[in-house]
């Protein structure tokens, strides 16, 4: 399946892109999102990033690098984790 696909077919959405370097985002909830970089010409995730935003001005904004997520089945997974977290 190429990875691509997988992202539209989950509620992602083109970020950026330049050739065939693109950023996808997914709104986790008004203050998170989850990031997903692909190479699309060679369907391979470069990066997994989730961003939190600030809430409050005690509140930093933070971002957390999946540097181990590299197949669909992970990010499956993950995706999975931060829907069963919102319950």
């Amino acid at each position: 399946m190429k990875i691509e696909d997988f992202l539209i077919d989950n509620n992602f959405q083109l970020s950026t892109y330049y050739n065939t370097n693109k950023r996808y985002r997914k709104e986790i909830t008004d203050f998170q999102n989850l990031y997903v970089r692909i190479y699309s010409d060679t369907n391979k995730i470069v990066d997994v990033e989730y961003e939190h935003k600030a809430i409050s001005k005690f509140d930093k904004d933070s971002i957390i690098s999946f540097e181990t997520i590299e197949t669909i089945e992970q990010l499956e997974n993950l995706i999975k984790a931060f829907s069963n977290n919102k319950k």
